[in-house]
């Protein structure tokens, strides 16, 4: 079979007579076709035999690092006046053990979003893999979580810690912050969360910790 499809893009090419083997790589999907070029006799010329195999991807471990690689989060807010709002703002996840999922934000009041959390406790906060580090800008890797918002206040127990852990994740900036009167430590509890790591790879986000991996039509 002659495979004629301009979207194959060799990356790997290995000559050795009778016979050419190249591993190429789709641009649009997450498969790796082997054509198998070899010289056939009565037809005096080369013949391509082309298999696709899959590359599996383990969505667990993708997961976990686009949470360890992003340091900001794309927030979504509903206004008093019910207008949406956006905005993004650096983050981290809570180190305790029962609440390792929560996002931790540290924000101004001067911020559209942060007076909009105050006001209206829902909010979903997106994940998203840089442009560069994408191979297909309508598929960047990313998650979505639909969130509570809950205030911590200076006064609760675990306050300075969380910020001590900001300040190691973001370095000096948060000790400046911390000294601001208008800023508000926010603990965002998600309740349902969605990963996307491809075209056709959706995944509802199920579990107490939304942990748990569900395929989804939808993204």
């Amino acid at each position: 079979m002659l495979v004629r499809d301009p979207s194959l893009v060799p990356s790997l090419v290995t000559p050795g007579p009778p016979e050419i083997l190249c591993l190429v790589r789709h641009q649009n999907l997450s498969i790796y076709p082997v054509l198998r070029l070899f010289y056939h006799s009565s037809l005096l010329g080369f013949v391509f035999e082309y298999t696709v195999t899959e590359q599996k991807r383990d969505p667990e471990d993708i997961l976990a690092a686009l949470k360890e690689g992003v340091q900001s989060a794309v927030l979504s807010t509903l206004g008093e006046d019910g207008e949406p709002h956006s905005g993004y703002t650096p983050f981290i996840f809570d180190d305790a053990q029962d609440s390792d999922h929560h996002i931790i934000i540290f924000v101004s009041q001067l911020a559209l979003h942060t007076r909009d959390l105050l006001a209206n406790k829902k909010v979903s906060v997106m994940l998203i893999a840089d442009e560069s580090a994408s191979d297909q800008i309508f598929a960047r890797t990313r998650v979505s979580y639909q969130c509570a918002a809950e205030v911590i206040h200076k006064d609760t127990q675990r306050y300075d810690e969380l910020l001590d852990s900001m300040q190691v994740t973001h370095g000096k900036m948060i000790g400046l912050l911390r000294t601001l009167p208008d800023f508000v430590l926010f603990r965002l509890k998600p309740f349902h969360g969605q990963f996307v790591m491809g075209f056709g790879q959706a995944f509802a986000l199920t579990g107490e910790k939304l942990n748990q991996f569900e395929h989804s039509r939808r993204a």
